[in-house]
Order: structure tokens, then sequence, then C-alpha cells
């Protein structure tokens, strides 16, 4: 995905329709982004956009699971010593 200003909203369009037309165990994982991002909410919490991204990235099994785990560390890293 080329967008980094991935919004929630274009990101519920695609899992939505990956939830149509994925393959099982897209729609697996789909659900489960869906359901932890859902929980984030329901603590007032926002999840970045590129954490969206990422997970849309797993979704389409683009990255599997130790890659966004490793890219959200590295970005971690970087905006702490941004500050």
């Amino acid at each position: 995905m080329k967008d980094n200003n991935l919004n929630y909203k274009i990101w519920r369009e695609e899992v939505d329709q990956i939830m149509k037309t994925g393959t099982p165990e897209q729609v697996e994982r789909d659900q489960n982004w869906l359901a932890g991002i859902r929980l984030q909410g329901v603590d007032n919490l926002r999840v970045s956009n590129y954490l969206l991204e990422l997970s849309l990235q797993n979704i389409k099994d683009e990255i599997d699971f130790d890659e966004l785990e490793r890219k959200l560390e590295e970005y971690h890293r970087r905006t702490e010593h941004g500050k």
C-alpha cells in the first residue's frame, strides 16, 4: 500500500471487501484485526494509520506477523527518538 495517510474508513472498506472475497486465511486475519482495533475503540484509543496500513498488508498476506512486529518496533524506536 502506497498511501501512508490510509484512514480508518478506507481501511474498513478494504477489509470488508476481503471479508467477502478473501481466502479463509485472509478472512480469519481480517476478523482478528477487526476485533483488536474495535477493542482499542472501547478504551477510546485510536490506532495509527501506520498500524492500519501494516494490518492490511498482513491480512493480504503481503507481510507475516513477525515482519509486522519488526516494522512496528522499528517505527516506535524512530518516533520515540524523534520526540
